[in-house]
């Protein structure tokens, strides 16, 4: 160390954040308060139909059964699980046609409907017989 001071401070820097980190690990985390919405925010949600970036997430989390990434999108914003795409369809849709039962109980623990139409007339229910 003392050939060469700096990396003696660099590695005691390094020491200090790894220090900082295990007394943060440590720490009881704080019990936060789920987030939720009302019946309005709900519905404007689930009214809008369009094509987004959260809408093509949402497809490739659900058709790859991303369980946790889901759960984990929904603590921070529930109203993910009321996205629709252009075509009416949205996460309940998806999970049905890929019959990813995991996604459908959980978008069904977050109220989503599981009979609403699409543009075509077709429930997620629907996408089953197909």
């Amino acid at each position: 160390n003392l050939n060469n001071p700096e990396l003696a401070k660099k590695r005691a820097r390094m020491n200090e954040k790894h220090e900082e980190e295990m007394k943060a690990a440590q720490k009881p985390t704080e019990t936060k308060e789920k987030k939720t919405l009302s019946d309005e925010e709900k519905i404007e949600i689930y009214s809008t139909w369009e094509d987004t970036a959260d809408t093509t997430l949402m497809w490739q989390i659900v058709t790859t059964n991303a369980v946790d990434d889901l759960k984990r999108w929904l603590d921070q914003d529930p109203g993910a699980a009321w996205l629709r795409s252009a075509d009416g369809r949205g996460p309940m849709w998806w999970a049905f046609e890929s019959k990813n039962q995991d996604i459908v109980s959980t978008l069904m623990m977050a109220g989503v409907p599981h009979t609403d139409k699409d543009k075509n007339g077709l429930s997620p229910v629907d996408l089953l017989k197909e």
